[in-house]
């Protein structure tokens, strides 16, 4: 994402970096676990993190970086969506330029426990919204997660409050469904 204060912020697997519009580093490059510190480093060859998605939002002036966690959803498993928001349009470093939020997505769809995968993500001038696939342990689709997170000055991420509402659509309820354009 591209701030409009000049700031390029950049995520993959690996890791995450800040850049100024003319190319000079600000910060990083360091590892999405090295960034969330609510991130588990359990094997350093296998990275818990990972779809790393960016979104400078123009209604707030924030960049907005959501990482994915864990992908056991069994009783007890893991999956989690960790949200970071800058502290304002210009982020200098990865520590105290940002608020670093993170909550649990495992879901049960049909009664089977899923975890969140692959997000997407966009936002409007109240919400922030990150969208993703649902897959039970045997990496079969069972249906898709709409989070929507209140970006309030006051109740929501701006506020550094993890607040949401889930809208999960059973993968049954879709088939068969076609779209008309």
């Amino acid at each position: 994402g591209a701030g409009a204060a000049g700031r390029v912020v950049v995520v993959t697997n690996s890791g995450l970096q800040i850049w100024n519009k003319s190319g000079t580093s600000l910060a990083g490059p360091t590892t999405l676990i090295e960034f969330h510190p609510a991130i588990p480093n359990t094997c350093p060859t296998c990275p818990s993190a990972f779809d790393p998605k960016v979104l400078f939002d123009q209604h707030s002036g924030r960049f907005f970086i959501v990482t994915l966690e864990g992908k056991t959803p069994n009783p007890g498993g893991t999956s989690n969506v960790h949200i970071a928001v800058s502290t304002s349009s210009t982020p200098g470093n990865l520590t105290t330029d940002w608020t670093k939020l993170s909550g649990s997505a495992l879901t049960s769809i049909g009664g089977i426990e899923t975890w969140f995968d692959y997000p997407s993500i966009g936002a409007d001038s109240d919400s922030l919204f990150v969208t993703g696939n649902m897959f039970d342990s045997g990496g079969t689709g069972r249906g898709t997660k709409i989070r929507v997170f209140d970006k309030s000055a006051t109740t929501g991420l701006l506020a550094g409050i993890y607040s949401f509402v889930d809208i999960d659509v059973d993968s049954a309820v879709t088939t068969g469904v076609s779209t008309v354009q």
